[in-house]
């Protein structure tokens, strides 16, 4: 794609997009369901998982947490994150929320943890 950039800020948006977040990088397609309503939509994102298991009364949980590389740019990606965004994965029917936790940002791209908790086992046999 040609440089289109009129300053800094649109050229690191630019890097994004085509480097970054490129057809042929890391990149994963994913459904953005904004918290409040609006319309879901779809851009691409980079996702590193991560896991870590807590015991909670007579049932296990796993809380399977990822990290989500997304452009700032408000129609490429999440431009104001807020508590209770969900994204679904193409191949997973299972929504991801977002903590609230932002893990680095910055004018082109952050770093947001989305979470799902998900039962392992219930009851005192834990049967799986």
């Amino acid at each position: 794609m040609p440089n289109e950039a009129t300053n800094f800020r649109e050229l690191l948006q630019e890097d994004v997009a085509d480097v970054f977040l490129g057809l042929d990088e890391f990149e994963e397609l994913v459904t953005f369901y904004p918290a409040g309503g609006g319309a879901a939509r779809q851009f691409r994102v980079m996702i590193e998982p991560s896991s870590r298991r807590e015991v909670q009364d007579a049932a296990e949980f796993v809380l399977e947490e990822i990290v989500v590389h997304v452009s700032t740019d408000r129609w490429l990606g999440i431009a104001e994150p807020r508590i209770g965004d969900r994204l679904k994965r193409a191949d997973d029917e299972a929504l991801y929320a977002w903590n609230g936790e932002t893990r680095t940002a910055d004018v082109a791209m952050r770093e947001l943890i989305y979470e799902r908790r998900k039962q392992l086992a219930k009851g005192g046999a834990r049967n799986r």
